[in-house]
């Protein structure tokens, strides 16, 4: 159910709008996308892994944030089109979450976007499309989503298998690569976050903020996982690192793979 994100956009579709020093940088299925909608989306990745966002920061992270920006306009024009709405209850608990990884009071982090010039709306929104898209995808597989007794049946033999074995708790960024063309620019994108996370950042917002998975919506936090449940590429890494490092990103199917191991037991 993953949008077809490029194939209804048009890249850098003109360069004059209503107004003065706004260009737009792709339309969507008629929304409009602008370089002020990707300098805002830019500032919050800068702030939140402590780099100051001049312009060529600003100018590297574009061609990631673009397309982050259009497969999430796509999934706000999905949940439109479902009528799912999000609750205002909904999001005060996905932003106090984020508030508590962080270890900042309460409504901490907006003043801490705002006092850098970062507007609020811009994480508002980026929950809002997560939350609501997480709700299309429940909604249109249904019955889908439900275990039968065979699946219950399944996970109990596989649990039985696990007794004794190595389990490992696992926070995770995914970045997406929808075509060929897109993977140098996606592995730029994972380098710049690595080297952010490694220079003190912090994981569950900028998981958050960029990771293109479900898991986003708890700060890249995927809890307790099985060996046999990770991809091979992702797996062979965990199984080495110590507790707390952050490796290079893995190539995975469709697309890279950061993760961070907060702890592992048996």
């Amino acid at each position: 159910l993953a949008p077809e994100a490029h194939a209804a956009a048009r890249q850098d579709a003109g360069s004059n709008a209503a107004q003065a020093g706004t260009r737009i940088v792709a339309v969507v299925n008629g929304t409009v996308i602008t370089n002020q909608d990707v300098a805002a989306r830019a500032r919050l990745f800068a702030l939140s892994a402590g780099m100051h966002p001049t312009p060529d920061i600003l100018r590297r992270l574009r061609p990631q944030i673009t397309r982050e920006l259009i497969d999430q306009t796509l999934q706000l024009q999905a949940i439109k089109q479902h009528k799912v709405v999000v609750s205002e209850k909904q999001l005060e608990q996905a932003l106090s979450r984020i508030d508590q990884q962080n270890n900042l009071p309460q409504g901490g982090l907006k003043q801490k976007l705002e006092a850098a010039g970062v507007p609020y709306t811009t994480l508002v929104n980026q929950f809002r499309i997560q939350i609501g898209w997480s709700d299309v995808l429940k909604k249109t597989l249904g019955s889908n989503l439900r275990p039968n007794k065979e699946d219950v049946a399944a996970e109990k033999r596989a649990l039985r298998r696990e007794i004794g074995q190595t389990q490992y708790r696992i926070a995770e960024i995914f970045i997406p690569v929808e075509k060929p063309q897109d993977e140098a620019s996606a592995q730029s994108f994972a380098h710049t976050v690595i080297k952010q996370l490694r220079a003190g950042a912090p994981f569950p917002l900028i998981a958050a903020q960029f990771s293109q998975s479900q898991s986003a919506l708890s700060g890249g936090n995927r809890g307790w996982v099985a060996p046999d449940l990770l991809d091979p590429a992702v797996r062979s890494v965990v199984q080495r690192m110590p507790p707390g490092a952050i490796p290079d990103a893995g190539r995975v199917p469709r697309g890279f793979e950061i993760v961070q191991l907060p702890g592992k037991r048996q």
